[in-house]
């Protein structure tokens, strides 16, 4: 990252050239991956309704049971966690399960540590046996991982479903790593646990099929955000543009060209002169900001996308959004009475210039992106469609 920062510094051309060639490779891996999944789907039948699978697949383990009501399911969230888990997550899942809790960050492991793989397997012991003991004293419905093969191994996930428990495992980066590198005989991204799951969750609509050809059952589920953390703000603006994020790859790129053409762009987080912020810090900047930048790209790529966690945090502050276009936003959002999208450093900069000069129209972006936000995109919304799946399999 400092390295990076320093040639964008001394060479903007080189930078760009250099991002360009990281892009290239990544966006060769990423559509090498999407056609060797195709090609190994494409073999089979026909899929049945993603229903009638799960449906197969509990059966199969006599698991049998109705949870229609709210707060009935008992669920065991399984994760480090990270910043922006805790505040959108546990909240916002507490309020339609009871939750409990295994965070291996707090009991002493650190996957990121020198010789992990050698030593992942105590995660595994570790992980299996509060599960025994917690189901014991009250019985666990649903286990919910934000795990990968780097983590935890498949017959992990295999012994949990022993037991009678649901296991379903989330998935918000799988374009570019569903299966990462091989380190330590599987996979490290969550082609390792595709077929262990009961129900693999993901953002990204293409990724389906990957999962699918490993032998797992998938089905879209992208991101949200908790209204209650992510809440307009009564405050006056302070900037025209800003983005909050890390620098590197195209983003710099896209900023210094808007800058370049007269645009006050503020920035913040790792890589930037004024460094990272709090969450609580982004809200007040998505409410100070006249307009909010989103990057969608896939790494370094600004030709590959998926859908970002800010694509949903920032409309929900009730914050104008101007973000990459890709197809998938128009999956959740209506484009251009919800956010805003833009094709081009070109198509950017006369959108910001359009938006900043017409600021009822600002305004009315900002009131419908709230709504549809609180209507569509809470985190309570996206689990209640996940226990009403199980519902329907778990009972039918």
């Amino acid at each position: 990252m400092v390295s990076a920062r320093l040639l964008l510094d001394v060479s903007p051309a080189l930078y760009a050239a250099y991002g360009r060639l990281r892009a290239m490779t990544q966006e060769r891996r990423i559509h090498a991956e999407q056609r060797l999944y195709e090609r190994l789907a494409g073999t089979g039948p026909a899929a049945r309704p993603l229903v009638e699978r799960l449906r197969d697949r509990l059966r199969a383990r006599n698991i049998a049971r109705s949870r229609s009501g709210e707060g009935e399911w008992h669920v065991l969230y399984a994760t480090m966690p990270s910043d922006w888990e805790l505040h959108n997550i546990p909240p916002e899942l507490s309020r339609v399960a009871r939750m409990s809790r295994y965070y291996y960050s707090e009991r002493g492991f650190d996957p990121l540590g020198r010789a992990w793989v050698n030593r992942r397997h105590r995660l595994d012991k570790d992980l299996l046996e509060f599960v025994h003991e917690l189901n014991a004293r009250e019985p666990i419905d649903v286990f919910l991982g934000y795990l990968s093969g780097w983590h935890i191994a498949p017959e992990t996930l295999r012994a949990i479903g022993a037991l009678g428990i649901v296991t379903c495992g989330f998935h918000l980066d799988d374009k570019l790593s569903f299966r990462g590198e091989w380190a330590g005989g599987r996979w490290e991204g969550p082609a390792a646990l595709a077929a262990a799951y009961d129900l693999n969750l993901t953002s990204a609509p293409s990724s389906i099929v990957k999962y699918e050809a490993e032998g797992g059952l998938a089905m879209f589920w992208p991101e949200a955000a908790n209204p209650r953390h992510f809440r307009p703000l009564d405050t006056p603006f302070e900037y025209d543009v800003s983005f909050v994020g890390a620098c590197y790859g195209y983003r710099p790129v896209l900023i210094r060209f808007l800058r370049s053409r007269g645009i006050n762009v503020a920035t913040v987080g790792p890589g930037w002169p004024d460094g990272p912020i709090s969450e609580a810090e982004m809200v007040a900047v998505y409410s100070r900001s006249r307009i909010n930048l989103g990057f969608g790209g896939i790494g370094y790529s600004d030709r590959e996308y998926c859908l970002k966690g800010r694509d949903f945090e920032v409309p929900m502050c009730g914050a104008l959004y101007l973000t990459s276009h890709n197809p998938e936003l128009a999956l959740v959002f209506e484009l251009d009475k919800e956010i805003c999208t833009y094709t081009s450093p070109e198509d950017c900069l006369r959108k910001i210039e359009a938006l900043l000069g017409n600021p009822e129209r600002a305004a009315a972006l900002r009131l419908a992106a709230r709504k549809c936000c609180i209507e569509k995109h809470t985190w309570a919304n996206r689990f209640r469609e996940l226990f009403d799946l199980l519902d329907r399999a778990a009972s039918g």
